[in-house]
């Protein structure tokens, strides 16, 4: 019987992932780009995983990342004008 066979059903599921507070790397001999990230699991068990990235990956997440700091500043912006604090 392996090791992973060996684990509860439960360390299978997954909660959710979140990056690590390390750099994004590049590899350019593999033209690949590495996140360092945790895998956090139902059992509270956490596991580092390595996100991979080919260059156009890479490029739309880039785009989707934008986009979503665009959208939280203009969120906080009219939550500013919401309660009344300009600036």
């Amino acid at each position: 019987m392996s090791p992973a066979s060996q684990r509860p059903a439960t360390n299978f599921v997954i909660t959710h992932a979140s990056p690590q507070k390390r750099d994004l790397r590049y590899n350019h001999q593999q033209q690949r780009f590495s996140l360092p990230a945790s895998v956090h699991h139902l059992d509270g068990t956490v596991e580092a995983v390595n996100l991979v990235f080919d260059p156009d990956q890479m490029t739309l997440f880039s785009i989707q990342a934008e986009n979503a700091i665009e959208q939280r500043k203009k969120a906080a912006a009219t939550d500013r004008v919401a309660h009344g604090v300009i600036g």
